[in-house]
């Protein structure tokens, strides 16, 4: 029986004159209660196993993964044990409601401070030190300690135990505060159904605490929704917390965990036609699925084949074969950047809606941008219109699409649709930033290791990640492996060293190579060590995987797609424009792929005059957001697979199509650039052969020319971006090519490798002392990139770790957006993005082609209503680069006009925090001694303002 000051103690009470609390002892119930609801009904076997593993390894006891279901309820039943203290219990307000709390509290036998120290005895931190005062192991404490996102440090603990021991209720003369702890830990062990021996022999490693600590936060966000968990009047009883919780279990309606089934073994061949509607699948489409069949406990597999051959629809293969072998519950597919990343959500969708469980299954679109995709917020808002309805009993009926999502298919559910919670969701396809943030020492961490303990975790493209991002990507593969969590790399050229790194991080062990590769920045610290053959073999296309700790590799065998591309170097600018007149005079489509934003316009300028601006088409990442992603729509409908092809088209773009672009060109031409990264850019030339029958005779054959180079020198925007070092590489290793002559996949291995080898290349005399001088620059500046991406990254699992205590100590703080994260797992200079109108006068408008709300005069005396807030938030921008060298410059010149004109804005759900970049009549305006024209075909143009003057 509890005791009647455990009874008299608070742990919830409204704040809005109603007069309502909620027990601490209800509160301790209905945790116990959900926790157990969330074990059997939506945490995957998988995470279940390890947790178990993690608890009772060193006991060897458990036979059931089920056995240890009462460490996770007794951990939520206590987690707000240090609500039993007199600094919490004395938060009370000078109201008579709160009086009639603070009588009962004191007439109980409980004595209360007049004095308290809430900032210095926060009640999570308080939970920990009780449990420990009780003997209980550190290790399983401290989940309650970080209950609410953040482990105690070493010097709060210390700090509680000294200093405040008043305000735990351990000083003398406080007795009756001891007692009541005990006599509520008596209860949690009562609701847990275990001993306190027994609980008091458990010590969880640290992937226990992790995993276990995220939940412990789920189930305290869970049952803190007063909604849900309706407080109660001080004369009223609540129900009981079995049924309160099936109440709210039944209102959430959480989508039932995935679990596939061997539908890759049964359905043998016509598997990637069900899942893919793909007839006749390519080879490394058959291996992944071959290979891993013969696996009993995968761990990662990298991926390794040419541009267009499925490689995606390879991993989601191979992650439904990984997921049933180890039983995760989803997938997380990430992806470089944004677009590739909306460019892929369809396709993601689909394969979803074609798993064979007859249930819905709940996604999330993980990106900064997310309610901007038209499909997602679709999916979105028809499983808001969906739960209405339910909840008023109506039969509901809509599209098609909304009859699909009843019977097998995606729904956005609104419990996991927050930026926290998201990643909890089973199907997750966004930025790699979301996994990377994995490493990263931030509030709640543990929550984004659980949503990535429960799945496959894709990473494509991973070329594309440079040193300073590698860092994070390697700490994260640490705990992922520790987790057994499946990995799937997805890469078209990837060097060995890369491959070894990715390994030996997955498996924790130490590197047998020092080596770091970087497709932007190379480095190879000086000392290397003999590489394993798994990871210096030429073979391709290839696949490398694991078994427990053993590596193996294959060699995909099969006809693959080849491609023998002619190389030619073009001296000047100029030249491009005669040898498209050359090649183009009867028609075909040219890609024309360039370092710089500024270069693109300007080559698309010239290009425009001689063409005629409706045969040349501009794309880089300085458009408006909306602009971008009609004229991607445009250029996929016309250039994709199975698109109309016009009869002449140029296409001038930059770094963006090195990722995840389905385009088709008939001739390329190219910026210099690393090895690795003009294979991906060559990846886009007659890259359908479905095509090839209707390319004319000068197009037959793949032409692709490089310019932006010289014997003794590059231009200036690819050296500034790439280091000269990588681009003397390249240069030196396509003249060896015999005849001038690329051919892929053949050569890729070779040249990728030996671009990157960390002794670099011979080259000729006359260049060697330019050729070791840019080796040194290039060594020094990703020796930093490395250093400075350790700064906010946790440890590793395995190293100087046995408790979570002071974890994330010197994290990243004060980030309600998400934003800072994101930019701090990405070594990118300094950029802003804002928001873009226009004024007449003294009216503010949106852009005149902006879709549905054309022209359309905006209040400023409050906010704007929500289709038209969206509309200005699909107007976003990257401002120049030269803006953002002086950053706290342009964002005070900027937040004048919000202070004084626009400040209703920031009351709206789409625009608050938003800057704005207000353009006149002519779409211009000027800012920080630059003018600014934006213009629908060239994009954001910048010039600054000495040089017009100059110039006129």
């Amino acid at each position: 029986m509890l005791s009647w000051q455990s009874s008299a103690l608070w742990a919830k009470k409204t704040n809005d004159n109603q007069d309502k609390w909620l027990p601490l002892v209800v509160h301790m119930a209905d945790a116990a209660e959900v926790a157990k609801l969330i074990w059997y009904h939506w945490i995957p076997f998988g995470t279940k196993q390890k947790i178990a593993q993690g608890i009772c390894l060193s006991q060897n006891k458990f036979t059931d993964v089920d056995d240890v279901l009462p460490c996770f309820v007794l951990l939520a039943a206590l987690h707000d044990l240090g609500k039993a203290t007199p600094s919490f219990q004395g938060k009370l307000r000078e109201t008579e409601f709160d009086e009639y709390l603070r009588r009962q509290i004191i007439d109980s036998g409980l004595p209360l401070l007049l004095t308290i120290h809430p900032r210095e005895t926060k009640h999570f931190w308080s939970s920990q030190v009780i449990l420990e005062e009780h003997k209980f192991d550190r290790k399983l404490a401290v989940i309650l300690g970080g209950h609410h996102g953040q482990p105690p440090s070493n010097a709060n603990l210390y700090n509680l135990r000294t200093a405040y021991k008043k305000d735990l209720g351990w000083a003398r003369g406080q007795e009756t505060w001891r007692d009541v702890q005990h006599d509520l830990l008596t209860y949690a062990l009562q609701l847990a159904g275990v001993s306190e021996q027994e609980a008091k022999a458990w010590q969880p490693d640290i992937t226990a605490q992790v995993l276990l600590s995220g939940l412990v936060i789920m189930v305290d966000w869970l049952v803190s929704d007063e909604r849900r968990f309706p407080y109660i009047f001080l004369s009223e009883k609540t129900k009981p917390s079995k049924e309160r919780a099936k109440i709210a279990w039944e209102d959430l309606n959480f989508p039932e965990s995935w679990t596939p089934d061997n539908s890759w073994d049964w359905m043998g061949k016509n598997f990637f036609r069900i899942r893919f509607e793909i007839e006749d699948p390519r080879p490394v489409q058959d291996a992944v699925l071959n290979l891993l069949k013969g696996v009993s406990n995968p761990g990662i597999v990298i991926i390794e084949a040419p541009m267009g051959e499925g490689k995606t629809e390879a991993a989601l293969a191979a992650a439904e074969l990984m997921a049933n072998r180890t039983g995760r519950s989803g997938v997380f597919f990430a992806l470089p950047t944004q677009a590739s990343a909306n460019g892929l959500f369809i396709r993601f969708r689909d394969w979803i809606k074609r798993l064979e469980t007859y249930t819905e299954h709940d996604i999330y679109l993980a990106h900064g941008k997310a309610n901007l995709n038209k499909l997602y917020s679709e999916i979105r808002d028809e499983a808001k219109e969906m739960k209405v309805a339910k909840t008023h009993g109506e039969f509901w009926v809509g599209g098609d699409e909304a009859e699909e999502t009843n019977e097998d298919g995606v729904i956005v559910h609104e419990w996991f649709s927050g930026r926290k919670k998201g990643i909890l969701s089973s199907f997750v396809i966004g930025t790699v930033d979301q996994v990377l943030m994995g490493s990263l020492k931030q509030k709640h961490l543990a929550l984004r290791h659980l949503g990535l303990a429960n799945k496959v975790v894709i990473l494509d493209e991973c070329h594309a990640y440079d040193a300073y991002m590698s860092q994070y990507l390697y700490k994260i593969l640490n705990w992922l492996g520790a987790y057994n969590v499946p990995v799937i790399v997805l890469s078209a050229t990837l060097p060995g060293e890369k491959r070894q790194q990715l390994i030996d991080a997955y498996l924790n062990n130490e590197s047998t190579s020092v080596l770091d590769y970087d497709p932007v920045f190379n480095i190879g610290i000086p000392e290397v060590q003999q590489l394993p053959t798994w990871a210096t073999t030429y073979d391709y296309p290839i696949i490398t995987f694991t078994n427990e700790k053993e590596v193996r590799q294959e060699k995909v065998c099969g006809k693959n797609r080849s491609l023998l591309v002619e190389l030619r170097f073009l001296g000047s600018d100029e030249q491009i424009v005669t040898v498209l007149e050359n090649l183009l005079s009867q028609g075909g489509c040219a890609g024309i792929i360039v370092n710089t934003v500024k270069r693109a316009q300007e080559v698309a300028r010239a290009l425009s005059e001689y063409f005629g601006e409706g045969n040349v088409h501009l794309l880089h990442s300085r458009f408006l957001a909306v602009d971008r992603s009609q004229k991607e729509k445009e250029l996929f409908e016309k250039l994709g697979a199975g698109g109309d092809r016009p009869l002449q088209s140029i296409v001038v773009g930059t770094q963006i199509f090195e990722q995840s672009c389905d385009l088709d060109f008939d001739v390329l031409i190219t910026d210099i650039c690393p090895m690795d990264l003009l294979i991906q850019r060559i990846g886009r030339l007659h890259r359908h052969d479905e095509n090839n029958k209707n390319r004319l005779p000068k197009l037959s054959d793949p032409q692709c020319y490089i310019t932006g180079m010289s014997d003794y020198e590059f231009e200036r925007g690819a050296e500034l971006i790439y280091g000269k070092y990588l681009l003397m590489n390249t240069r030196e290793l396509l003249r060896e090519l015999p005849s001038l002559k690329l051919e892929i996949p053949k050569n890729i291995p070779y040249l990728v490798q030996k671009s990157y080898q960390s002794e670099g290349l011979d080259m000729p005399i006359e260049l060697q002392k330019e050729y070791q001088e840019a080796k040194s620059k290039h060594e020094q500046r990703i020796l930093k990139k490395m250093t400075k991406a350790s700064d906010f990254q946790i440890s590793d699992p395995y190293k100087r770790l046995p408790d979570l205590v002071g974890w994330l100590d010197t994290s990243i703080t004060d980030d309600p957006t998400g934003k800072r994260g994101e930019a701090t797992v990405r070594d990118t200079e300094d950029s802003l993005e804002v928001l873009v109108v226009q004024r007449r006068g003294k009216e503010y408008y949106t852009l005149p082609w902006v879709a549905n709300f054309k022209a359309r005069r905006i209040p400023t005396d409050m906010p704007p209503e929500e289709g038209l807030a969206r509309a200005i938030a699909e107007c976003s921008i990257q401002l120049p680069r030269e803006l953002c060298w002086d950053l706290d410059k342009t964002i005070k010149e900027l937040e004048i006009i919000i202070l004084h004109e626009l400040r209703a804005w920031q009351q709206s759900s789409w625009l608050k925090g938003e800057l704005f970049l207000v353009l006149d009549e002519h779409l211009s305006t000027v800012i920080c001694g630059y003018h600014l024209q934006y213009d629908p075909f060239y994009g954001m143009l910048s010039k600054k303002i000495e040089e017009e003057n100059v110039n006129a």
